[in-house]
């Protein structure tokens, strides 16, 4: 189901994209750089935006162009054009020959950042009115940063969300970004400079958050309906789930004010872009680029269940990259009930004890670039023992080797 390769590129452009993007927003300086980055990581020949705001008579066209042997810039080269969403706008690649289906909602997730960080920034320069700062996650993310089904319909809904008086119920397990996508909604709404807030705050404008909506009795939820701010309230449904949601609609009377949040679990084709985005925030100000995630760590992370969805990704981030070597995350600088995720073969126990040593020796080979007298030390062996494990897995210190540049 899930291509390696695929995530590990993905991650690694989409970390960097974002990167760029919340430095750069601007209109066509912003997109430029964006531009230079994705020609290089999408190999195209070229790569473009034709942009067009609606609201007014602005309109520009950025392109930039890739030549290398082994992929020409020719005029002769197939066009390939993904609009943007909600807008008129549209990217343009030429001689792109990948996975037409896998770049279409990471270029569509891109745009929709780029546009939502270049609105916010031309508001706050014609207003210059200092506006409230949303939660630490919102102001790092505007975006619902995911590209599964589930994710992409929460992203679609967001505006309309933003915008709405009705009180909303947000539903799902614990960690799974219930006050996040809360703050989201009252970051994006007519108002952000009202205070977000929770009932002993004692205000009486803005949003009103309810964290544990289904621990609450009856008599307070129907005080919290009453109440003068926009009511945002989270839950996490458990075996009560039906009458939860029933006993909603019949307050409320709208069922569509029900956001259901799946469990990380249930799209794990988000978890290479969320983890990267972590990364990124966790290596901020260090002076270390995004680092780039090993295929054998990326597999443990999909596998894992993740008992405490996008919380405990969050946290397992920060914990791999206090011991990363500057250049990378690899199996070893992830938690051990995450690296134990891996779907082993099935066989004895000798079998499994195996593929574990194959996988740390890989991984270690790896960081130290083939160096087999760093790698023993690192793992507390010989060089001898080392050797003979290579020889035991078949492995070639020259693959690990960094190539040396032409001069």
């Amino acid at each position: 189901m899930y291509n390696e390769t695929m995530f590990s590129d993905m991650f690694q452009m989409s970390a960097e994209s974002w990167r760029i993007i919340s430095h750069a927003p601007e209109a066509r300086s912003g997109a430029r750089r964006l531009l230079i980055h994705l020609a290089e990581a999408l190999e195209v020949s070229a790569i473009g935006i034709s942009f067009t705001d609606e609201n007014t008579s602005y309109s520009w066209v950025e392109r930039v162009e890739k030549v290398c042997p082994s992929i020409p810039c020719s005029p002769e080269a197939e066009i390939l054009n993904i609009p943007f969403p909600s807008s008129s706008s549209y990217w343009f690649l030429e001689g792109f020959h990948d996975n037409q289906k896998a770049l279409k909602p990471l270029l569509i997730l891109l745009a929709e950042q780029w546009l939502h960080l270049n609105r916010r920034c031309n508001n706050e320069k014609k207003s210059m009115v200092k506006l409230r700062k949303p939660g630490k996650e919102a102001l790092d993310n505007p975006a619902w940063i995911a590209v599964s089904p589930g994710a992409g319909i929460i992203r679609s809904r967001l505006r309309e969300l933003s915008f709405s008086r009705k009180p909303i119920l947000l539903s799902g397990e614990n960690g799974c970004g219930k006050k996040y996508l809360a703050e989201l909604i009252h970051s994006g709404g007519p108002n952000p400079s009202d205070p977000f807030t929770e009932p002993e705050s004692g205000k009486t404008t803005g949003t009103l958050f309810i964290p544990d909506w289904h621990l609450i009795s009856g008599e307070d939820r129907r005080q919290h309906l009453k109440d003068s701010r926009r009511l945002v309230a989270a839950a996490i449904p458990g075996k009560e789930a039906e009458s939860l949601h029933g006993d909603w609609n019949e307050r409320t009377g709208d069922q569509r004010s029900i956001i259901k949040i799946p469990p990380l679990r249930e799209h794990r084709e988000d978890i290479p872009m969320l983890a990267g985005r972590f990364l990124e925030k966790a290596i901020r100000n260090t002076g270390f680029q995004a680092p780039a995630i090993s295929p054998a760590a990326l597999e443990s992370l999909i596998a894992y269940k993740w008992p405490g969805n996008i919380r405990e990704l969050k946290e397992v981030m920060l914990w791999a990259v206090e011991g990363f070597d500057g250049r990378r995350i690899t199996l070893a600088n992830l938690p051990p009930a995450v690296r134990g995720s891996i779907n082993l073969p099935r066989g004895s126990c000798p079998d499994l004890i195996a593929n574990l040593e194959y996988e740390i020796l890989r991984e270690e080979l790896s960081r130290q670039r083939g160096n087999i007298s760093r790698t023993a030390h690192s793992l507390g062996l010989s060089p001898r023992q080392v050797s003979l494990r290579m020889k035991k897995y078949g492995l070639d210190p020259g693959e690990f080797k960094t190539p040396k540049l032409p001069h």
